[in-house]
């Protein structure tokens, strides 16, 4: 038997460390992309949840054009990056499905940063239609198990915007006369309707508390600020865009598992917030209850 020569051992110890090498770099959860050849023993990437809809969506906020949709984009792509989407795959969206397709599709499936971000645009598109939002108000809540606390404390941010709603009618306008009613007069109106509003929101967020949660007492922040229409109207759009933010943070406490209507039911609450503190003074928020809107 002939003894091996020196260039068989220079061959051998080539492939062991060929393969040591795919073995470390599999090891260390490298993932192919999805356009990258095939390589032995180094898995594909598995797509993030909803990822085909994420990007129709993200391709057709590009397309939308205007300084709003650009916005929403570029949240909703640095989303995807940061749920473990490749940038090569992120840059190259294209439209796969139609818009509504898949912001519902995305809305119920999808996890993580980009969640968030589709719940907000979700949002604002229902804050931009009366017409849609009144159709998903019109829904029966259904409790969600496991996020009675921050249930509770977006209830109670709402409770204090109503809080501070009645209060501005009752002092936009002056003291309401003896035996008169606060309707009476025009300026006191709008806070009376949006009192109303938003006693039917902690309503249905009352009802979407999980049977183990109690509700927090009706909210108590003082409005002694308030002694005319200016005041009235600066302290009801800080109260709305408190309610915002606490609400905000609803969107990614939802398990995926419990998407569903749970989701597109918070997105409504963050509509009707939205909506009101825009008439109220407040600029259209592109993501409304995100930083970044």
């Amino acid at each position: 038997m002939s003894r091996p020569t020196r260039r068989d051992a220079l061959r051998s110890a080539t492939l062991v460390g060929l393969w040591a090498g795919l073995g470390t770099v599999g090891g260390c959860g490298v993932r192919l992309e999805d356009d990258a050849p095939d390589v032995p023993f180094l898995p594909r990437r598995t797509p993030v949840p909803a990822e085909a809809e994420l990007l129709a969506l993200l391709a057709a906020l590009r397309g939308s054009g205007g300084a709003v949709a650009a916005v929403r984009a570029d949240a909703l792509a640095r989303a995807l990056v940061a749920d473990g989407v490749p940038g090569s795959v992120v840059a190259d969206a294209t439209a796969t499905a139609g818009r509504a397709t898949a912001t519902g599709r995305a809305l119920t499936a999808s996890t993580g940063a980009s969640a968030r971000v589709v719940a907000s645009v979700r949002a604002a598109e229902l804050a931009d239609s009366p017409a849609a939002l009144e159709r998903a108000l019109g829904r029966t809540p259904r409790a969600v198990p496991g996020l009675g606390r921050t249930i509770a404390a977006a209830l109670e941010a709402t409770r204090d915007a109503q809080l501070v709603a009645d209060v501005a009618a009752a002092r936009v306008a002056g003291p309401i006369p003896t035996g008169g009613r606060a309707a009476d007069a025009p300026a006191r109106r709008p806070y009376l309707a949006l009192r109303d509003e938003l006693a039917a929101l902690a309503a249905r967020e009352e009802a979407a508390l999980p049977g183990d949660a109690d509700p927090e007492p009706l909210g108590g922040r003082p409005a002694t600020e308030i002694d005319g229409p200016e005041t009235a109207r600066t302290a009801t759009r800080t109260a709305l865009e408190r309610a915002l933010s606490t609400h905000g943070r609803l969107l990614v406490s939802i398990e995926p598992a419990r998407a569903g209507r749970h989701r597109e039911e918070v997105a409504a609450w963050l509509a009707t917030l939205e909506a009101a503190r825009v008439r109220f003074g407040g600029r259209p928020s592109a993501l409304p209850g995100l930083a970044t809107g």
